[in-house]
């Protein structure tokens, strides 16, 4: 089976370098970008353990102080990857990463999923937010000079490929040394 199979199946995520600092005049900072993260879950992976959907939803609804139905609804759904919350702190993610590594959690948390992301700060709050503008959840400019200068604020932009849940089976006919049947199962 050709490697290329595990490609088709790859799930790219545009990923775009940290943002840059906008400073005032004299050198203080006006806007700058901190790292934070998204917090995802697999769906199905939580399921396969009895009780998973409720404890983990009860763990990150205190964590990430969200109402327990909205959370417990999000992990229980149908779907392969969903997002729970963006834009998380790191102190919030590292209680997450603890639960994914404790021994009585870590089969249950091996569905939950923490992913870079970066969270644009202005330290002066609406101090001059007229011009200084604003950023979208994607960190893209959408109003004055976060805007204007995009291009030039923006890091160097590429993507991340991960391959979720990918099964690949192959049966040949040893025999025959010929290729019967491959298919891919991708939840993805």
């Amino acid at each position: 089976c050709p490697v290329s199979l595990a490609e088709k199946a790859a799930d790219p995520t545009p990923f775009r370098e940290a943002e840059q600092v906008i400073y005032d005049r004299n050198g203080k900072e006006l806007a700058v970008s901190a790292s934070v993260e998204l917090v995802a879950v697999s769906p199905p992976e939580i399921a396969k353990h009895k009780g998973g959907a409720e404890t983990v939803a009860k763990h990150l609804s205190d964590i990430l102080e969200l109402e327990y139905d909205t959370v417990y609804a999000q992990v229980s759904k149908k779907l392969s990857y969903v997002t729970i919350a963006r834009k998380v702190e790191k102190v919030k993610t590292d209680q997450i990463r603890a639960l994914k590594t404790q021994e009585e959690t870590k089969k249950l948390f091996s569905g939950v999923y923490l992913e870079e992301d970066t969270k644009r700060y202005y330290p002066f709050g609406h101090f001059a937010s007229h011009l200084i503008g604003f950023t979208g959840t994607d960190n893209q400019g959408l109003y004055g000079i976060e805007a204007a200068l995009d291009d030039e604020l923006s890091g160097v932009a590429g993507r991340i490929i991960s391959v979720k849940n990918l099964f690949l089976f192959c049966h040949r006919n040893i025999k025959n040394k010929t290729r019967v049947h491959s298919s891919i199962l991708y939840n993805g």
